[in-house]
């Protein structure tokens, strides 16, 4: 087992592969293919509103293995 996962035993990451597990996208950091990813935010009209960049809620924007964000990727 890496260091990079050694704070998860191999049943929590069983777990998130037959959760999240599929071919739709790869998280760039440690290699994970997933058919979704865990979304992230808030869902405030002002972010609507105003078009704030970078803010509101994002679909698919944290990797359920190593929890790199869409920012870090």
């Amino acid at each position: 087992m890496s260091t990079k996962f050694a704070s998860q035993d191999k049943y929590t990451r069983l777990k998130k592969g037959l959760r999240y597990g599929g071919f739709k996208f790869t998280c760039n950091m440690c290699g994970f293919k997933a058919r979704k990813m865990i979304p992230t935010g808030h869902k405030h009209p002002i972010f609507q509103e105003n078009i704030i960049v970078g803010a509101g809620f994002r679909k698919n924007a944290i990797c359920p293995l190593c929890c790199a964000t869409d920012k870090l990727r």
